[in-house]
């Protein structure tokens, strides 16, 4: 990383443990190149902590950025998970930072805000009890044997699929979460097949197993669950894909979550219009299957399970289940995404033709001070400009106007849009550096040093680097050796 081309430095952090017991704090950057004009995000390093509350990884955190060369009057965001020891608003270590950093504006990680809104939402009974059951199937499925008959199903009955094999609702990669439902329906079939193979082994254990699964998949109301999954997260799942970018901006990743909310919010318009769709397909897969699709035994009185008094069990599931999914869904993304958009309603002047336009540039220029280098007057005459230039030439995203926007000309436009551009959006990165942890320090190389783990980390992460062999060789003949090697 060249310091000189990085006009201000944003924070990515998480922590894991290794198959040590070592806890690995995980810190990357994340700033605009200007010789490449793209945005960047670039794993630093693994720390070893041994405290784990708010100020000790603060105070880790801290000394570690500044012991390799990183001027930290130009931090200017933070991105961390919703873990109390990051976030905490005392005693967190987003707090500790703005304290002495007052401009480290903290994000809360959108794919987590995500990943928590799906989790919240199938905390609904009867989605959850499906969820538990789906996820008791895939891995039920997982041994070599049970495996095989599922792909021999899946080659007799879906012959124009590539899927072979199932997805766990994996709680930490947020993409699997989705791609696990939508594959189990395009492979209900075969599962449905394999389930009745393998209940008939003379394996008593497995055979049981396999027949309570079949009998739990075969019921009409978790088929209705994971059509209702379904018609839902084919909604979120670019979202989920995209917010995984290092090179998206914060307004297009609340862009992209306002047209899911808009899209469930029409769909929650046109309940009964849409829940007749669902229910179809239901149909037509029930009726493959030989399953009856009824209305529950109800009570008078009733406390814990929805008590909808109705003979049509279309109604009665759209009431149950699809509406409140829907209500819940939409809830937990306005909830979960309100920081991100009060965070963003001043910056979105630079990119777009507001209102109050004026008075939102005003208040970044009062916020922003010390970044910018123009009196008040030239800066809003300079705001002027930009914004004749925006209407002309309309702005997709803002990396595509830093492009536009000529340094020369506008130099505190051009200042405000690097930070914008640069602010937290996501801790993938830091979460994909985990992988190569778990790639580097196995049981077989538990004792490996600090030192030599980020070595390897570097260079197995930042492959784009090229490293020669004469470099390597320079570099090792500069220390004091036994062996002489030039």
């Amino acid at each position: 990383m060249v310091m000189s081309l990085i006009s201000g430095v944003r924070l990515l952090a998480d922590e894991t443990c290794d198959i040590s017991g070592v806890e690995q704090f995980s810190l990357c950057v994340r700033y605009f190149d200007k010789e490449t004009k793209t945005l960047r995000e670039d794993f630093l390093k693994f720390v070893p902590v041994v405290d784990v509350s708010g100020k000790g990884l603060a105070k880790v955190l801290l000394d570690t950025l500044q012991s390799i060369g990183i001027n930290l009057d130009f931090l200017r965001g933070q991105g961390y998970d919703s873990a109390s020891a990051m976030q905490g608003k005392f005693n967190g270590v987003q707090a500790i930072v703005k304290e002495s950093y007052p401009l480290a504006l903290y994000l809360h990680c959108s794919s987590h805000s995500l990943n928590l809104c799906i989790s919240n939402t199938c905390n609904l009974k009867s989605i959850r009890n499906a969820t538990g059951t789906l996820q008791a199937v895939c891995v039920f499925l997982r041994t070599p044997k049970r495996q095989d008959v599922l792909e021999k199903a899946i080659d007799k009955f879906i012959t124009d699929t590539r899927k072979k094999k199932l997805k766990k609702l994996c709680p930490t990669r947020w993409v699997e979460r989705h791609e696990a439902v939508l594959v189990f329906l395009e492979l209900y079939d075969a599962i449905v097949e394999a389930l009745e193979n393998i209940s008939s082994w003379n394996d008593r254990d497995t055979s049981s197993q396999a027949s309570n699964l079949l009998c739990s998949i075969k019921q009409g109301e978790f088929l209705i669950c994971i059509f209702i999954l379904v018609n839902v997260f084919s909604v979120s799942l670019p979202l989920s894909k995209k917010l995984q970018d290092e090179h998206l901006d914060l307004t297009e990743a609340i862009e992209l979550a306002e047209n899911v909310i808009e899209v469930t919010t029409q769909r929650r318009a046109e309940a009964e219009k849409q829940f007749k769709n669902i229910y179809n397909d239901v149909l037509k897969k029930s009726e493959k299957f030989d399953i009856n699709i009824k209305v529950p035994r109800l009570a008078n009185k009733q406390e814990h399970r929805t008590n909808v008094i109705t003979d049509s069990a279309e109604s009665y599931y759209r009431v149950s289940l699809y509406i409140p999914f829907l209500d819940s869904f939409n809830q937990q993304l306005n909830d979960r995404f309100l920081a991100h958009k009060s965070i963003l309603s001043n910056f979105l002047c630079l990119v777009k033709d507001k209102e109050n336009s004026d008075e939102c540039f005003k208040v970044l220029l009062k916020t922003y001070e010390v970044d910018i280098e123009a009196d008040v007057h030239s800066a809003l005459g300079e705001f002027s400009l930009w914004k004749q230039q925006i209407k002309s030439k309309p702005i997709t995203n803002v990396v595509s106007a830093l492009a536009e926007c000529n340094e020369n000309i506008y130099p505190s436009i051009y200042t405000l849009l690097n930070i914008l551009a640069s602010l937290p959006v996501t801790t993938a990165t830091s979460e994909r550096s985990f992988s190569t942890l778990r790639r580097l320090k196995t049981y077989l190389r538990n004792t490996i040093t600090e030192n030599r783990l980020n070595g390897l980390a570097l260079m197995n992460i930042h492959r784009d680097v090229k490293v020669t062999v004469e470099e390597v060789i320079e570099n090792m003949a500069r220390k004091s050796r036994r062996i002489r090697l030039l």
